[in-house]
């Protein structure tokens, strides 16, 4: 899937900071093919850029970051309980279950604003909704 790094390899590492620019800005120089680009290279380069934004798996759905935007935003576990609204409208996006990865914190956000840290999930299993209809996002803690 398209992830920020992906789309600023494309577009432009903007709001990146200096080193994940400079290091965008390098990679796209190697990378992007020229005029006289073998095959491979524009293969490579179309590959980039056909990754889709997001995958649905039945009622579930696979983004990098967020609903609202798939590759830049976070669903960060700070905003639980303050942007009420950002997650009314992010549940509004799935069925079931959202997984995510941007922000690097491993979570369980359900849809009733409770989130569940890794640290405190017994065994390290989370009950997957099971007969039930609530929602959650999971955050994988990194998707790269």
């Amino acid at each position: 899937m398209m992830g920020n790094h992906e789309e600023a390899l494309l577009h432009g590492a903007f709001g990146f900071h200096e080193i994940a620019r400079n290091a965008t800005d390098w990679t796209r120089d190697r990378l992007k093919p020229g005029f006289f680009s073998g095959l491979a290279v524009q293969r490579r380069w179309r590959y980039i850029a056909d990754m889709p934004l997001e995958h649905r798996e039945g009622p579930d759905l696979f983004v990098h970051g967020a609903t609202r935007n798939a590759t830049t935003e976070d669903s960060l576990i700070q905003e639980v309980g303050y942007d009420i609204e950002k997650y009314e409208e992010g549940f509004g996006h799935f069925e079931r279950l959202l997984f995510v990865g941007h922000s690097h914190q491993p979570c369980v956000i359900t849809d009733q604003h409770e989130v569940v840290l890794p640290e405190s999930l017994d065994g390290g299993v989370w009950p997957l909704l099971s007969g039930c209809d609530q929602k959650a996002i999971i955050n994988v803690g990194s998707v790269g």
